[in-house]
């Protein structure tokens, strides 16, 4: 809770609810985290992304209501996971990680992994077809 009072005292928009671990967060203004959302151990927030021969853009990054984000893994600008996703240990998300979840109730069962990080069916791993 005491993390949670300093991200908001720094522009975070966080609730008590949430859950962070020694966590890496950068440019906590562009930081907007749902309810019962879990951040787990050496996971990576940061909004601005790096592009060659491109100035800096710096997007928010939006976490959705019970979002599980595993350790290692890192979340970059532009980044949105629905309500109830995970984001598996050392994965990376990128861009529009939502555009496959369709609506909530999808969303709520679903895990990404891998860098980037794709679907995968919870029962066996078995990675889902791309788009």
């Amino acid at each position: 809770p005491l993390a949670n009072l300093l991200l908001k005292v720094l522009g975070a928009k966080v609730p008590f609810s949430a859950y962070f671990a020694r966590s890496y967060i950068y440019d906590y203004r562009n930081l907007e985290i749902g309810d019962d959302v879990a951040v787990n151990e050496a996971v990576t927030l940061t909004p601005h992304v790096i592009v060659a021969g491109a100035p800096i853009r710096i997007q928010p990054i939006y976490l959705g209501p019970k979002t599980t984000v595993w350790p290692h893994a890192t979340c970059s600008g532009f980044t949105e996971l629905p309500p109830g996703m995970q984001l598996g240990p050392n994965s990376r998300a990128l861009a529009d990680v939502d555009a496959e979840a369709g609506d909530a109730e999808l969303a709520s069962d679903m895990v990404r992994t891998g860098l980037p990080a794709v679907s995968v069916v919870r029962s066996g791993l078995t990675p889902a077809p791309s788009l």
